[in-house]
Formats: structure tokens, C-alpha cells, sequence
């Protein structure tokens, strides 16, 4: 995102990958990484930090939510295993 809070061409491409490519493979971290020139932890920050934006929400709901609802997955299923539940 740019300094007047528009999305970057790299933050689209982001969210488009997103929804062509769902499941994590050796596809998708190639693409990644040739998308981002950076490596898969770097490339989910951004794309966490990507849902959160209004305009992200408004543009691209059901995305949104599918990544929510997975970023919730998986706060719920590392506070098990911290836990030991």
C-alpha cells in the first residue's frame, strides 16, 4: 500500500494469487516468491495485514472472510498446542 492508502499493483497481485491458488503447494511458493521476490512468511504477513483494510473488505468480501476464518484456525489451533489442550 502506497503512502495515500491505495493498494499497490504487488498488493493485488497478492490478493489475486490468493484466490486462484487457496492451498499452499510448491506451485504457490513459487509463485510467490516470484511475485514478492521475498519468501512465504514474509508474503502471509503482508496478505494478514492486507485483510484488514477497509478497502480490501469492500473489494474482495468473500476473500476476506476465507482468510479470516483461516487466520482464526490457526490462533485457535497454536493456542492448543501452547495450552496442551
Amino acid at each position: 500500500m502506497d503512502d495515500k492508502g491505495v493498494l499497490s499493483d504487488t498488493d493485488r497481485a497478492i490478493l489475486d494469487l490468493e484466490e486462484r491458488m487457496p492451498a499452499h503447494s510448491g506451485a504457490k511458493e513459487r509463485a510467490i516468491r516470484e511475485l514478492t521476490g521475498t519468501g512465504p512468511a514474509r508474503y502471509y504477513q503482508r496478505c494478514d495485514n492486507l485483510i484488514e483494510l477497509p478497502e480490501v473488505i469492500a473489494e474482495r468480501p468473500m476473500l476476506v472472510n476465507r482468510l479470516m476464518r483461516l487466520r482464526a484456525q490457526r490462533t485457535t489451533s497454536r493456542n492448543r498446542r501452547i495450552l496442551g489442550r
